[in-house]
C-alpha cells in the first residue's frame, strides 16, 4: 500500500519541541490543504479514522517520504512504551497528562517560533510564561472552540484568522509553574533565584516530568479540597486543568510555608502510598 502512496510536495521538517499535532496541522497548511484529515485521506485513511487523535508515524513517514526515526522526539507514541504512558519531546508521562482533543494556542510564540510547541499537549498547561498570557482556545470570530481540522495554525475553521492574544494573566506564581513545566521539556535547570513567587526551581526542575507533573496534579487537588470546591475528579468534561494548575502554584509558592500548610491542614502525609509517583515526587521536593 504505501509504494502506491505519492508523497506530498511541501514536507518541512519537524522541528526539537514541536507538537505531533501541531506539525501535522503544520505539514497540512504547508501543502494547502484545508483540513489535515485530508493529508491521510490521500493516503487511504477512512474519514472516521482521521479524526482519532494519535495518527501513526509511519503513515506521516510515508507522506512525507521519511524515515519514521525522523519523528521519534515528537511522536506521543512508541511500541516499547507501557500501555498508560504517552510520550512528549521524549518524555515519558502518563496519558492522562495530554489534552489531544483540544489545541490551545499563544499566538505570539507561533509567530516567533512558527510551530506549535508541544508544551501546550499538557492539560496543566494553559498560561504561556513568556507572554504572560493565558492560551488562547475559542475563536474571537466564530466564539467556537479551536480545532486541531483547520486551515492554518493561526486560522480558525471557520477561515477567520486568529488575533485574539489572550488575556493577561497577573499571578506571579502560575507563570513560575508554567515555566519550570517548560525548563523541565526543555531539559533546562533554572535556579531558585529565578523565581518571582519563592518557588524552589532548581529542585523542581531536577525532576522527571512525569513526576513533575504527578506532583502539580496531587497538590493542587489538595488545595481545591482544602477550599471548599469539589475535587477535579468529579468535574465532568474537564480537559484542562487551569484550577488545579493556579491551586498547586499556591502551594508552591513561598517556599516551603505554604507547602507545610497545606500538609497540617489536610494531613497529605497520611494519604500517599510510598508507591505512588507523587510519594516519590516528595523527595526532590525537599532537596
Amino acid at each position: 500500500m504505501s509504494e502506491l502512496i505519492k508523497p506530498l510536495l511541501r514536507t518541512p521538517q519537524p522541528l526539537a519541541g514541536e507538537s505531533y499535532r501541531g506539525y501535522i496541522l503544520r505539514l497540512s497548511a504547508a501543502n494547502l490543504c484545508a483540513d489535515p484529515a485530508l493529508l491521510f485521506m490521500h493516503a487511504g485513511m477512512a474519514r472516521g479514522d482521521t479524526r482519532a487523535p494519535i495518527q501513526p508515524t509511519v503513515l506521516l513517514a510515508t507522506l512525507t517520504a521519511r524515515n519514521v526515526d525522523a519523528y521519534r522526539n515528537i511522536t506521543y507514541e512508541s511500541e516499547s512504551m507501557p500501555q498508560w504512558f504517552r510520550s512528549i519531546s521524549g518524555h515519558q508521562i502518563s496519558k492522562f497528562s495530554l489534552n489531544l482533543k483540544r489545541p490551545k494556542i499563544c499566538i505570539e510564540c507561533i509567530q516567533e517560533l512558527g510551530y506549535i510547541p508541544s508544551r501546550w499537549d499538557l492539560r496543566v498547561m494553559n498560561v504561556c510564561h513568556l507572554h504572560k498570557r493565558m492560551l488562547i482556545k475559542v475563536c474571537s470570530k466564530c466564539e467556537k472552540k479551536l480545532n486541531w481540522f483547520r486551515p492554518g495554525l493561526l486560522i480558525c475553521k471557520c477561515n477567520s484568522v486568529i488575533t485574539d492574544k489572550g488575556e493577561v494573566e497577573e499571578s506571579a506564581a502560575l507563570l513560575d509553574l508554567m515555566k519550570v513545566v517548560s525548563s523541565v521539556i526543555d531539559r533546562k535547570p533554572l535556579l531558585d533565584s529565578d523565581s518571582s513567587s519563592g518557588m524552589p526551581f532548581a529542585g523542581f526542575t531536577a525532576m522527571p516530568l512525569v513526576e513533575l507533573l504527578c506532583l502539580i496534579d496531587f497538590a493542587g487537588d489538595k488545595q481545591i479540597r482544602i477550599d471548599g470546591s469539589k475535587s477535579k475528579f468529579g468535574l465532568k468534561g474537564n480537559d484542562d486543568l487551569l484550577g488545579v494548575s493556579r491551586k498547586a502554584a499556591y502551594v508552591f509558592s513561598n517556599w516551603p510555608n505554604n507547602f507545610y500548610k497545606v500538609f497540617e491542614e489536610n494531613q497529605v502525609f497520611r494519604s500517599l502510598d510510598p508507591r505512588t509517583s507523587e510519594s516519590k515526587s516528595f523527595k526532590y521536593s525537599f532537596l
